[in-house]
C-alpha cells in the first residue's frame, strides 16, 4: 500500500536552535544531496523577506521527511558558483547533486509547502480509507478519480490529463466510491476538492481530456467560497462579480445555492461570509445588520450593490430570479443599484455578496 511517507532522511549538518532549516557548511551539501531527495535550496544572500517563510515551511516539510536547506551565498560562494547559482534568491529542489528544477512560485510558506508535497508524490496516487484524510488535508486542490479497477480507458485518460496538468492539481485515483461521500453511485467520475470551496464539484461526463480540461479551468475558483479578510483580494481582483452570504443554516444555504453558483460560474462569483464575525461588512453593502441571511451583489470595479431584499423569504427560486433580473438590467444599462459605503481602513466592497 502507497504511502505519503518519504524515506526518512539522516541529517549530519547543524539546526539553529529555532528553526527547521540545515545551515550547511563546506563540503557537507553535496554529501547531503548524494544520499538524500527531494532536497529544498534557498541560496541567498540573507533576505529580512524570504528567511521567515522557509522557516516556516521547513517546520512542516521536516514532519514529511523533506529536508530544506539555507546556504548564504556571501559566506559560502563557493558552494554557490559550483552549482552556477549567480543570482539570490535561488530555490531549488534537488533528486541527487546532478537533478533538479527551479522552484519558480510565489516564495510563501503555503506555496512553497504545496509545491514540494505535490514534488514528493507520484503523478496520480493511489487514494485508500487510510491516507484520504491526509491527502484532502494537504492544503491544496486535488482531483480525485473514482474509475473501476477494469476500467482502464477512463484510467488512461486522467492519467493523460494528469501529465499534461502535473503543476496544478494533487491527482488521486480509487475504485472505492464510498470514499467519495457522494450521492453519485456510478463510475467513472470525478471530485475537485479544494481547501477554498465550501462545495466539491463532481465530473460525471465521458471521460476526454477536452472535457477534463473544461472541467477543471471551471472549477479553478471556488464554487462557493468563502470570504474574510485574507481572501478579500482575491474577490476582489476577480473579473466577474461575487456573491458571500451565512445563514442560520448554513448546509442548507450551500445546498440552496449550489445549482445557481453552478448555472452563474462564468458570470458570479459566490462566496459565504460570517455575519457575527465580519457584521461591519454589511452596512458598507448597504445591508441592514439585523437582517441575516442576506444576499446582495457588488460590482467590485464601480463598488455599486444591488440588495436582495432582506424582507423577503430567501428561497432558490427566488434568489435565481434575483440573479437573472440583475443580469438582464445590466445589459440594459439599468442595474437599480446603491453606492456602497468605504471600508475602515481603506478597503473597497466585495463582488456579490450574502451575508
Amino acid at each position: 500500500m502507497w504511502s505519503l511517507r518519504v524515506p526518512a532522511l539522516l541529517i549530519s549538518a547543524t539546526l539553529t536552535a529555532s528553526s527547521a532549516v540545515l545551515q550547511l557548511q563546506g563540503d557537507n551539501f553535496q554529501s547531503h544531496l548524494e544520499t538524500h531527495s527531494p532536497v529544498l535550496v534557498n541560496c541567498s544572500e540573507p533576505c529580512r523577506n524570504l528567511k521567515p517563510e522557509f522557516e516556516a515551511a521547513a517546520e512542516v516539510l521536516k514532519k514529511r521527511d523533506i529536508a530544506c536547506i539555507s546556504i548564504d551565498c556571501s559566506l559560502e560562494n563557493k558552494t554557490c558558483i559550483a552549482n552556477h547559482i549567480t543570482s539570490y534568491p535561488t530555490i531549488r529542489i534537488f533528486h541527487g547533486p546532478e537533478k533538479f528544477t527551479r522552484y519558480r512560485n510565489e516564495r510563501k510558506a503555503p506555496n512553497i509547502i504545496s509545491y514540494m508535497i505535490r514534488d514528493s508524490l507520484p503523478l496520480v496516487l493511489e487514494v485508500t480509507t487510510d491516507n484520504i484524510e491526509e491527502v484532502l488535508l494537504m492544503g491544496t486542490s486535488t482531483l480525485i478519480a473514482y474509475i473501476d479497477e477494469d476500467d482502464q480507458k477512463s484510467r488512461s485518460v486522467f492519467t493523460s490529463f494528469a501529465e499534461a496538468h502535473q503543476n496544478e492539481f494533487i491527482y488521486g485515483i480509487t475504485s472505492n466510491l464510498t470514499l467519495a461521500k457522494s450521492n453519485v453511485q456510478k463510475a467513472p467520475f470525478v471530485i475537485v476538492y479544494s481547501p477554498l470551496d465550501q462545495v466539491n464539484p463532481i465530473f460525471k461526463d465521458t471521460f476526454s481530456l477536452d472535457k477534463l480540461e473544461a472541467f477543471a479551468n471551471k472549477y479553478s475558483t471556488p464554487l462557493i467560497g468563502t470570504f474574510s479578510l485574507e481572501t478579500y483580494y482575491a474577490y476582489t481582483e476577480a473579473l466577474p462579480p461575487s456573491s458571500p452570504c451565512t445563514p442560520s443554516d448554513h448546509s442548507s444555504l450551500l445546498s440552496l445555492l449550489k445549482p445557481i453558483a453552478e448555472k452563474h460560474k462564468s458570470k458570479l462569483n459566490f462566496a459565504t461570509i460570517d455575519a457575527t464575525k465580519y457584521r461591519f461588512f454589511a452596512k458598507a453593502l448597504n445591508l441592514a445588520t439585523d437582517k441575516f441571511p442576506a444576499f446582495v451583489i457588488e460590482d467590485t470595479v464601480s463598488g455599486d450593490t444591488a440588495p436582495f431584499d432582506q424582507d423577503e423569504e430567501v428561497t432558490g427560486q427566488k434568489i435565481e430570479g434575483f440573479v437573472q433580473k440583475y443580469f438582464e438590467l445590466r445589459g440594459k444599462g439599468n442595474v437599480p443599484v446603491q453606492t456602497a459605503v468605504s471600508f475602515p481602513f481603506g478597503m473597497e466592497t466585495l463582488t456579490d455578496h450574502c451575508m
